[in-house]
């Protein structure tokens, strides 16, 4: 059997379709959701809650797999693109990056577009030389094996 999976924003319109893959698979996921945990029974999914936003919530889920897929984020409709939120997402999801590999985690997918690259909320102005929130990505441990479009 494969190694689990951490997934974030699984109850959300990319991580349900996420989770639904990797259940019909068989590969055990640790489900973490910042609203209610669903009622939806599987023997190989583990729920968690927990608020990405917070250090305690980033420190409560980091560590629990190996493996992760990020796909957590605020998508309010027609407001994602220039949301203010979209920085401390940008933070956020380097901070659980860095806790993710200092736990040991060894493979990262994080789904993504324009708004999640841009630390200026979706703008693309604003710094991207080597104090940039993008350039203090740590470096991956090694290249993808397998990259799906």
């Amino acid at each position: 059997m494969a190694e689990a999976v951490l997934l974030t924003g699984a109850t959300g319109f990319v991580g349900r379709a996420v989770l639904a893959e990797l259940v019909a698979r068989g590969i055990g996921v640790h489900a973490v959701t910042r609203g209610r945990i669903p009622v939806l029974p599987s023997r190989n999914v583990v729920w968690h809650q927990a608020d990405l936003l917070t250090e305690a919530g980033r420190a409560k889920v980091s560590g629990l797999a190996p493996r992760l897929i990020h796909c957590a984020w605020e998508v309010e409709h027609g407001a994602f693109w220039t949301s203010p939120a979209n920085g401390l997402w940008h933070e956020a999801s380097l901070d659980l990056v860095r806790r993710f590999r200092a736990a040991g985690g060894a493979r990262l997918v994080a789904r993504g577009c324009h708004p999640e690259r841009s630390p200026h909320g979706g703008r693309s102005e604003g710094p991207r030389g080597p104090g940039s929130a993008a350039a203090r990505i740590p470096p991956a441990p090694r290249g993808p094996s397998v990259v799906r479009g």
